[in-house]
Formats: C-alpha cells, structure tokens, sequence
C-alpha cells in the first residue's frame, strides 16, 4: 500500500521558518500525539539555503506506509535539502490505547488512508479491541437466536397453549386494541368464582366489557342466575374462544412476526457489519 503523506505547514520565507516548525510540532505531539525532535540552528540554516537556492518553500510533512510515522521538513523536490526529523514504528508502541489514538487522529488529518488503519490492526490486531467485538458480535448473535426462537412459538399459540410466557405481550397488544377484556374473560372463566359479577361486566346487555354473546347463549345463564342457580358457562367460553383464537391471537400474531422479521433483519445486518470490522482487524 503506498505511502500517505500531509504537509502540516509551509514557509515561504526565512523569518517563517521557526513559528511554522513550532506549529508544525504542536500538531504532531499535541494532536496526533507523538513526541518528536526539534530543528536547531543548523537545521534552520540549511534550510534557509535550499530555499534561497531553489526557490521554494519550506514544508512540514507527516507521513504513514502502513507501520511507519515519519515527521520531516523539506524544501521543494530536493531529496538533499529533506531533514528527518523524528519517525515511530507504530506496530513497536506497547501502549494500545495510545497507538488507537493516533492512528483515529491520523485518519482525521488525513495523514493515512482507513485501508492503512485497517491493514495495520489486521497484522497488529488489538487484543482486548478484538475481545470486546467478539463480545459484541456474540452478544448480538445471541439476540437473532432468541428472536428467531419467538416465531415457531407464536405461530403455534393458542389461549390454551401451555406457553404463559406468551400472554405478556397478548395482553400489551389487547390493551393497544381494546380487546383485553375477551382474553380476561376466559381467564375468569377458568374459576368463576362470582358468576354474576362475571355476568354484569361482560355478557348482559349493556355491560360495561361486552364480549357479545349469542343471545341464546346470554339468555341462559340469566335465567340460571335468577333461578338462584350456578350458570353453565359452557357456551360461552366456547363462543369467546373461537373468538380469541381464531379473530385476535391470528392478528397478534402476525403483527408480533412481522416485527420480529423487522428486528431480525436490521441485528443481521448490523451483525455481518461487526464480522467484517472483526475480519478487518485481524480477528479469526
């Protein structure tokens, strides 16, 4: 991969030389965060020859092959007027956290290409950055699993599914519609322990949660209650049944599967975008 170059500053003439070398300097250690040599009085006497001699400007300039930081000052194309001033081996810097910022703050400089920063970290891979991705990338892979294991359940539950862990979000999703109340129902219906109750709220006429009974159906249990007798909620049950799980649970659910398809697409394609940037910084 060939070498990225960033000309920090220039002087156009002599008297220039020492504030753009000090402007310069603040760039590298300051920003980038690398400390580097400084110009003495020679440096600044060759300098001011080769730009007397060939006309041009003094240039600041920062540099990176993939591995290699290099700091120097040039005049023009004149490769005997160049003075190196500092250079690092980035792969030899122990202190990962420190070798990370400067290679984010060479990309923002536009001192190396991203391919550079992601070619080094493949060859140089960061071990806890590696660490921490794999976590990401299993923790979110995780996540599909668990979602992808939702759809099987929903497309077999039925209001008498042995699946409790299935009616928290029928009963979200029944408040959302106002129908809670038919799924309440057949709840109570499983010990009614206050036929009449039961009977006032949700079947008379005018009750304040109908479930809407045929009329045979409600007739029937009114005259059982008024005769003094416990009423056969039989029909009932089975009329709110048919209701629930043929009418509210087949919307719930594809309402729920469409969802989770939804969320399913957007955690794989955020997946395969944590695989590629683990693959890109050496992670096998």
């Amino acid at each position: 991969m060939p070498e990225t170059l960033k000309v920090l500053t220039a002087a156009a003439k002599e008297e220039q030389l020492k504030n753009q070398n000090l402007a310069a300097r603040n760039v590298v250690q300051n920003e980038i965060g690398i400390r580097v040599d400084d110009l003495d009085a020679k440096d600044y006497a060759r300098l001011g020859q080769s730009m007397a001699k060939f006309k041009k400007s003094a240039e600041w300039v920062i540099s990176f092959d993939g591995d290699w930081f290099a700091y120097y000052v040039r005049v023009g194309s004149d490769k005997a007027s160049k003075i190196d001033i500092s250079s690092v081996r980035l792969s030899e810097e122990s202190d990962l956290e420190k070798r990370k910022k400067i290679l984010s703050a060479l990309v923002a400089r536009k001192a190396a290409a991203q391919a550079q920063v992601d070619a080094f970290y493949k060859a140089h891979p960061d071990p806890e950055a590696l660490a921490e991705l794999k976590k990401q990338i299993d923790d979110l892979g995780n996540a599909v699993k668990t979602a992808e294991a939702l759809i099987p359940r929903f497309q077999k539950f039925k209001f008498e599914t042995d699946d409790p862990g299935m009616f928290g979000g029928l009963e979200t999703w029944t408040d959302k519609h106002s129908l809670s109340h038919y799924v309440e129902f057949l709840f109570l219906l499983k010990a009614p322990n206050d036929p009449q109750a039961i009977f006032d709220t949700y079947i008379k006429v005018g009750a304040s949660l109908p479930v809407n009974l045929r009329d045979a159906t409600r007739i029937a249990i009114e005259r059982d209650l008024k005769a003094g007798k416990k009423p056969d909620f039989t029909h009932a049950r089975a009329e709110i049944l048919q209701v629930v799980d043929g009418k509210i649970i087949p919307a719930y659910r594809r309402e729920a599967i469409a969802g989770i398809n939804k969320q399913v697409a957007a955690q794989k394609k955020d997946l395969e975008t944590l695989i590629q940037r683990y693959r890109a910084m050496g992670g096998k």
